[in-house]
């Protein structure tokens, strides 16, 4: 058996939906793949006002080691790339203001949400290991489903492929990965 799969703007939205780091990272950056997809379906969910969004402590760590990449700062607007001045990544500076200004960028985000800070903690550190031996997945993608498993939530939005196999999830990922290819997921994450 499959995740259910769900289309981003031809199902309503749940009235709880946890948020992989990919979708988050693809609405909030214009040079991201499915950037226009994952950012109305956002301000789909933002404007119906009925889904309080839930993320795990650890998303926010994913999130920025992920845009702290090199191949994701050289995807990034040239005027952009300017501004927080990526070419000169090697001071400490530098890598503090471009940190501040992407956790910034989520925050104010987050603030035209009902949302939910799921802490990592040893509930969620069993329920990881589990979903890893079930489903054969990676620590850092179980970790979320731990999360989401002791918050009592089945709805996740990613675009992950490699949740396509885990039986109890609705997930949100507009068919997109039907469409990509297998070997990489769109934050730069390596399949499975």
């Amino acid at each position: 058996m499959t995740a259910t799969e769900r289309g981003f703007l031809a199902d309503a939205p749940p009235q709880r939906l946890y948020l992989d780091i990919d979708v988050i990272i693809a609405a909030l950056v214009a040079t991201e793949p499915h950037h226009v997809r994952c950012k109305a379906f956002l301000q789909r969910v933002q404007h119906l006002g009925l889904t309080t969004l839930y993320l795990s402590s650890y998303s926010w760590i994913e999130y920025l080691h992920v845009v702290s990449r090199k191949s994701f700062r050289d995807r990034l607007d040239p005027v952009l790339r300017t501004h927080l001045s990526v070419d000169r990544w090697i001071e400490r500076g530098v890598r503090e203001a471009y940190v501040r200004y992407f956790a910034s960028l989520l925050t104010d985000t987050l603030q035209a949400f009902a949302w939910v800070s799921v802490a990592v903690n040893t509930a969620v550190a069993v329920q990881a290991i589990e979903e890893m031996a079930e489903h054969n997945l990676a620590g850092g993608d179980a970790t979320h489903l731990g999360a989401m498993q002791v918050s009592g939530v089945h709805d996740l939005a990613s675009l992950d492929a490699q949740y396509r196999r885990v039986d109890w999830l609705y997930l949100w990922n507009d068919h997109i990965h039907d469409t990509q290819s297998s070997a990489t997921s769109p934050a730069g994450r390596p399949s499975s």
